[in-house]
């Protein structure tokens, strides 16, 4: 057995829609963390009883960390603003994401992401990052071994 193994951001494809997405900030790409614990608990006044509560909260948040004027930041802002426009009319249409990692098998899907805010605008000395942050309310995620992590 190798206790060797080989990572390559540029092999780990994030899809928005039809668009893959690249042109990812210097430190950071792509981020996916549950919006909930899996659990909550309570201990009884007296210390006696705990009891755990199940939150059964599907959605996770996606952060997606990319330089600014590439094509991909490009691409997100005209992909937030269709949603807004979408939005005030009353009917946003379904906008699939995807990121799979050939090297891990991590896999996550999700139907109908929502952007959930614009990302901040600063101005500096140096290039600086954009960082959208996606709802993804109930995605399909598959670790490397094939556990599907949305049990």
């Amino acid at each position: 057995m190798s206790i060797l193994s080989d990572y390559n951001l540029a092999a780990v494809q994030v899809t928005l829609g039809s668009f893959r997405v690249t042109g990812w900030a210097a430190d950071d790409a792509a981020n996916v963390t549950p919006m909930s614990d899996l659990n909550e608990s309570q201990s009884s006044a007296d210390g006696a009883h705990v009891s755990v509560s199940r939150i059964n909260d599907p959605r996770w948040e996606c952060t997606l960390t990319v330089r600014r004027g590439t094509a991909a930041y490009r691409h997100l802002i005209e992909a937030l603003q269709a949603q807004l426009v979408q939005s005030n009319a009353g009917a946003i249409e379904p906008l699939a994401f995807q990121i799979f990692d050939p090297v891990s098998g991590d896999k996550i899907n999700e139907k109908n992401i929502r952007f959930m805010r614009y990302p901040d605008l600063p101005f500096a000395k140096t290039a600086s990052d954009a960082e959208f942050k996606l709802l993804l309310p109930k995605p399909t995620i598959i670790g490397g071994a094939n556990i599907d992590l949305t049990v």
